[in-house]
Order: C-alpha cells, then sequence, then structure tokens
C-alpha cells in the first residue's frame, strides 16, 4: 500500500487554499487593515493595490490549492518511505506558498511601481 503522509499532507492544504482562496475571492477584505488579506508592503501601498493583491492572490491560491490537491491524489498510487514523504509533503506545501507570494509580487510590480501607482502600458 502507498504511503500516505504525503498524500494527507497535500491533499490537506490543498483543500484548506482552495477552501480559503474561494471564501476571500468572495468575500475580499474591503480596506487595507494589518489581518486578514493578502499584506506585502506593495499590496498595502494603496486600496488599488491592495485590491488587485488580493483579487489576484485569491485566484492563485484557489488553482495551487486544486494542484496541491491533484498531487495529493496522484501520489497516493506512488509508495514512498514515511520520512521521505513526510518531508516532501511539507517541502512541496511550503513551495506553493513560496510560489503564491512570488508570482503575486510580480504581477503586482507590473502594474504598479514601488508607490503604487500605476503604470501605463508603454510608458517608459
Amino acid at each position: 500500500m502507498a504511503e500516505l503522509t504525503f498524500t494527507i499532507t497535500t491533499f490537506t492544504a490543498g483543500l484548506c487554499f482552495v477552501i480559503v482562496g474561494a471564501i476571500f475571492l468572495k468575500y475580499p477584505p474591503k480596506k487595507i487593515n494589518p489581518f486578514v488579506g493578502y499584506r506585502t508592503r506593495l499590496s498595502m501601498r494603496n486600496q488599488q493595490t491592495w485590491d488587485e493583491g488580493n483579487r489576484y492572490s485569491n485566484k492563485l491560491m484557489m488553482r495551487l490549492g486544486a494542484a496541491l490537491v491533484l498531487a495529493g491524489i496522484v501520489f497516493y498510487f506512488i509508495p514512498l518511505d514515511p520520512m521521505a514523504g513526510t518531508i516532501a509533503g511539507v517541502l512541496t506545501v511550503v513551495a506553493a506558498a513560496v510560489l503564491l507570494l512570488y508570482l503575486t509580487e510580480k504581477h503586482l510590480r507590473s502594474l504598479f511601481d514601488e508607490e503604487g501607482n500605476s503604470i501605463q502600458k508603454g510608458q517608459l
């Protein structure tokens, strides 16, 4: 029988990503706050960066969550050593979280300068 630690770790974390992403996509935080939402220096510059950062990150979180769930299902059929499964599962979830931050910041930087002003297409 396949080792379940990777499957349980990625499937559970992926399901959490999908649920949280869906909730915050439907009910995004309205105002910039220090408690809830996608909170980075750039996303908290102004309301426009806040709204876009939260919109983009929640959609991406749902996609990454779906990928984690799928990985959990696929790796259910691949035998892994229990310790290797645990380590691989945790590293996969951490990699998804880091990717979420990286891609969201990259997206925000493509739309806004460091002060949070919108960058016009074609502007030098």
